[in-house]
């Protein structure tokens, strides 16, 4: 599977389950954003009704007072029967609308998509209801209309408006959870430096050991990679994990960091995963 983010994409670890926040947004002003989620059914939900209740008692008991209701309905998200919830939220000086849409992906999970934008904004409705007929879990071979561009969302392909901006990061774990990827695309004047990331990495007291560094490239890209060792200590026993993090350039410009971690164990293992990401960023295939 490959992912576009701007004028690069990447191909996503197969066997991983991606755990990304699908959250697509305009400029904060303009107020518009469609965020794709899901998880386990709640306790005591079997079925979609029960499921849109919940929902939206969660909805009304988080926010009392601030929400108007505007109306529930139905639909189809990839095949799949559908309910939708329409609210309207006063911000400060600004009223916005949220429509969601939910489905029952499996017989213990489910899918939302999230969508809202201001109150004033004449497109809203049509773009909602655009972007749920678009869900499919394959991806369709026809190009999408003019202004929206195809995007994958962790279990669904949509359409999603063409102005709003895909996530940055893509975070995927292997089945046990024991291995954990991720894929940064950044900007020139935003990189992060090694010394900051390896602050992060040690913000719960973990030792950085056996640091090295060396450059590498691709077809595309150049970079450098940096592997290390985080310790620590539990119930009185050393524990040790393995981390690899690259920073890529394209033309000596920052575009990319991958970021992966693992049990000792499973060094080898991840040194391939690492190199695989790595190898797999490059320039979008225009058609």
């Amino acid at each position: 599977m490959r992912i576009d983010v701007g004028d690069l994409s990447f191909a996503s670890p197969p066997g991983f389950t991606d755990v990304t926040g699908y959250s697509f947004k305009a400029p904060a002003a303009d107020r518009e954003l469609c965020e794709v989620s899901g998880g386990a059914l709640p306790p005591r939900v079997s079925d979609l009704d029960g499921l849109l209740a919940e929902r939206r008692g969660d909805l009304e008991d988080g926010l009392p007072g601030v929400i108007v209701i505007d109306g529930e309905g139905t639909t189809t998200l990839a095949g799949l029967p559908a309910r939708t919830l329409t609210f309207s939220i006063l911000d400060r000086d600004c009223r916005y609308r949220e429509r969601w849409a939910l489905a029952l992906d499996t017989a213990t999970s489910y899918i939302q998509i999230s969508y809202s934008a201001r109150d004033d904004n004449e497109l809203a409705a049509e773009r909602f209801e655009h972007i749920v007929k678009s869900s499919s879990f394959i991806r369709s071979a026809l190009p999408p209309p003019e202004g929206y561009v195809r995007r994958w969302t962790g279990k669904l392909w949509l359409d999603i408006p063409a102005h709003l901006e895909p996530p940055r990061t893509y975070q995927f774990l292997s089945p046990d959870e024991t291995i954990r990827l991720q894929v940064k695309f950044i900007g020139p004047s935003a990189e992060p430096s090694i010394e900051r990331e390896l602050a992060q990495d040690t913000a719960l007291g973990e030792e950085v050991r056996e640091r090295s560094s060396y450059e590498i490239a691709t077809k595309e890209l150049t970079g450098t990679l940096h592997a290390f060792k985080l310790a620590r200590a539990a119930d009185g026993v050393l524990v040790e994990d393995v981390v690899r993090r690259a920073h890529l350039r394209k033309q000596d410009v920052p575009v990319a960091h991958v970021y992966g971690r693992a049990p000792s164990i499973d060094a080898g293992s991840l040194e391939g995963l690492v190199n695989a990401l790595i190898d797999g960023v490059s320039a979008v295939e225009r058609a």
